[in-house]
């Protein structure tokens, strides 16, 4: 019998959740069960954490700002690269331990999870740390994760994370779970068309990767264009004779999001997602 108990207690230990033992010298990564599900707090599996599990005692706390990333306000366009930063700090942790996925509104997950160092490893729709990449420095650790966004149609989508403050004690005891999820929506504009107070109706053509632009009768002559990224760079520029419609081929620009204006006609600006 003490055998059987022995052997029951060693099976146990071995799946618990950022153990702080494990964190301290041997954790593989936050571990995912045989119904691939993980513990990163997100719908796919129901909102559990390694808290909740009975891997640690006591509750996960909801704590905001552990996410932040460089998708813009609009949202994220479908197929274009994001970093998404995990950030945790307690006074005086030396090792911590996350894991995060990004899933859509049905629980399936969105787009693809990469680790850009050693620290960090996928498994499955998720992505922990390793065990090099769990140690603090002044009660702060952190892992830039790059994910790149799903197909068009995907919607909005959830990054959930669950961090292991660890007190590193070698033991399940007195460890602090936070969590967050943030919502980001799709930017499903593909187009718009401005309206004809400016003289020119404007329209991006997703299909075809262009712009057809239709001046009406007050409209006359050359102007020039200029098309800016999200970062306000001009990424392509000419100019074009207005005296009927007109298509302007964008297909060699990059996947993202753009502005089109044409120079010299007041209020003629159009914003477009290349996909």
């Amino acid at each position: 019998m003490k055998r059987l108990i022995y052997l029951t207690t060693i099976t146990l230990l071995s799946l618990v959740l950022f153990i702080s033992y494990d964190l301290s010298s041997k954790s593989g990564g936050a571990p995912v069960d045989n119904g691939d599900a993980g513990f990163s707090g997100g719908r796919f599996e129901n909102g559990r954490t390694c808290a909740t599990s009975g891997c640690h005692d006591g509750t996960a706390t909801t704590t905001a700002g552990l996410i932040s990333t460089n998708i813009g306000s609009n949202g994220y366009t479908p197929g274009q690269s994001y970093q998404i930063t995990v950030t945790a700090n307690k006074n005086g942790m030396s090792k911590a331990g996350f894991q995060l996925s990004v899933q859509d509104l049905s629980g399936s997950f969105a787009g693809t999870l990469q680790s850009g160092n050693n620290e960090m490893q996928v498994n499955g729709g998720y992505i922990t740390h390793t065990s090099i990449g769990t140690s603090c420095t002044g009660g702060s650790c952190s892992w830039t994760v790059d994910w790149t966004a799903p197909a068009a149609g995907t919607g909005d989508v959830e990054i959930s994370v669950a961090i292991n403050l660890s007190d590193n004690n070698g033991a399940t005891s007195g460890d602090e779970i936070v969590t967050e999820l943030v919502t980001v929506a799709e930017a499903t504009s593909t187009g718009i068309e401005e309206p004809l107070a400016s003289g020119v109706s404007i329209r991006y053509i997703s299909s075809s990767r262009q712009i057809r632009l239709v001046p009406s009768g007050q409209v006359a002559g050359e102007s020039s264009f200029s098309i800016f990224n999200l970062a306000g760079q001009e990424v392509m520029s000419g100019v074009l004779n207005l005296e009927g419609e007109k298509t302007l081929n964008v297909k060699n620009l990059a996947t993202g999001y753009y502005i089109f204006t044409l120079n010299e006609i007041p209020g003629a600006v159009a914003q477009f997602v290349q996909q």
